[in-house]
Parts: C-alpha cells; sequence; structure tokens
C-alpha cells in the first residue's frame, strides 16, 4: 500500500509539473499576442520565444516572423520563416512563408547593398588652409569612377544570380518533365525564383549606380575644362601671356 502510495503521488507530481509548463507556455503566449496587437513587436518576440522554448509549437516559428518583419528586422524574420518552412511537416502557412522567405532575403540583400555603397563612396578632405584646388573636377571623376565600378560589380552580380537562377528552373524543368516530388523540387523552385528577383534588383541597383558615376564624371571633366588657363610665350622685347577658360 506505501509503495502504490508513493507511485501515485509521483504521477500526480508529474503529471502537474507538466500542466504548469504548459501553463507558461500558454501565458507566454498569450502575453505575446497581446503585445503584438499592440504594435509591440520585440517583446510579443520575446514572449514568444521563451513560449516556443516551452511548447515547441511549429506554428509559433510562423508568428515570430510576423512580428520580426513588421519590426523590420528582416535577418530575424528570414531565420524563423526558414525555419518554419524548413519543418518535417508542412504547416498552414507554408506558401506564405516561402514568399516571406524571398521578401526577407530580398531585404538582407538590399541592406548589404545599401551599406558596401555606404562604404565605397569616398570621404572629404580637411583642408587646414583654404586654397584654391589645382584640379577641381578630381574629386568628382574619382566618385564618378567608384560608381561605375561599384555599379559594374552589382551587375554583375546581378547576371550571376540570372545564370543561377535560370540553372534551377532547367533543373526543375528537367525534374518535372514526366512526373517529379513536388515537395522536393518546390525548395528548389522558389530558390530560382528568388535569384531571379534579385538579379533584377541588382541589375537596377548597379545600372543607377553606373549612370550617377557617368553623370559624376561628366561634372567633374567639365570643371576641369572650365577652369582658367594661362599661357606664357616669349615675344619680340619681352613675353605675351594669355589667359583662357570656357563657360
Amino acid at each position: 500500500m506505501i509503495r502504490g502510495a508513493i507511485v501515485v503521488l509521483a504521477v500526480t507530481l508529474l503529471a502537474g509539473s507538466v500542466r504548469a509548463d504548459d501553463l507558461t507556455a500558454e501565458q507566454h503566449y498569450q502575453n505575446g499576442q497581446d503585445a503584438y496587437h499592440a504594435g509591440r513587436y520585440k517583446e510579443a518576440i520575446s514572449e514568444w520565444e521563451a513560449s516556443y522554448a516551452l511548447s515547441r509549437e511549429p506554428d509559433l516559428l510562423f508568428d515570430l516572423g510576423q512580428a520580426a518583419r513588421l519590426d523590420e528586422d528582416c535577418a530575424l524574420a528570414l531565420r524563423y520563416y526558414g525555419e518554419y518552412v524548413r519543418q518535417p511537416s508542412p504547416g498552414d502557412h507554408t506558401q506564405q512563408a516561402v514568399d516571406f522567405v524571398i521578401e526577407m532575403q530580398r531585404c538582407v540583400d538590399m541592406k548589404l547593398t545599401a551599406k558596401a555603397l555606404a562604404e565605397v563612396k569616398p570621404a572629404q578632405p580637411k583642408l587646414v588652409t583654404p586654397a584654391p584646388p589645382t584640379h577641381p573636377g578630381r574629386g568628382k571623376r574619382v566618385t564618378g569612377v567608384l560608381l561605375g565600378v561599384g555599379g559594374g560589380v552589382l551587375i554583375a552580380a546581378g547576371v550571376g544570380l540570372g545564370v543561377a537562377a535560370a540553372r534551377a528552373a532547367d533543373q526543375v524543368r528537367d525534374a518535372c518533365a514526366v512526373s517529379c516530388d513536388w515537395s522536393v523540387e518546390s525548395a528548389r523552385d522558389a530558390e530560382g525564383r528568388r535569384d531571379e528577383k534579385l538579379s533584377w534588383a541588382f541589375y537596377g541597383v548597379g545600372a543607377a549606380a553606373a549612370i550617377a558615376g557617368g553623370v559624376v564624371y561628366w561634372l567633374g571633366w567639365r570643371d576641369e575644362d572650365a577652369a582658367p588657363r594661362m599661357m606664357v610665350a616669349p615675344a619680340g622685347g619681352g613675353v605675351s601671356a594669355v589667359a583662357s577658360w570656357r563657360f
């Protein structure tokens, strides 16, 4: 009887512990819901992460992606959407999550591109004493060259992504020429579509940078060509000086 009572007590305590954990997960989830609907997305992410750690409820990954996306944290949203898509069993929001994966990847890439373009801007020199520049258009021409090179790099990256997208499309088409397991090929198809969209984004940014570089270079050339010039030449009984400029 004593042994039976101990077993019953242990089972009761274990069941109570499991129910307490479930209640804790549910409480975190509800707190996250309240924060999410109030627009406090960072707080919602914190509460749902705690709930997921306790319950491992797959749909929480999608909810976390939504909160991170609305909080404009593209990298974190990409992580949670990706984890949701990679679940062994597809969830109710799988296709929507795949679309958000593509969108968040583009967001991450665009932020990295903007950061790279910001880093190639030449630093403005600090002059101790003001003095007329010897070559007034050189700075603009250097900037134009840098922008042109940056645009060329982005266009080249776009070409690479376009080639990758075409290769992925060919692989999916060949694999599904007769029949295929779309659950296997869908990820490759989604990756190809993502690369295609990114390639166009890189084309656009690269072309804009190249055009801007050309315009800035031309402005620098115009400033250089418009600078006044003086020519001194020997003449009978002395020298002659001729000043010229363009406008």
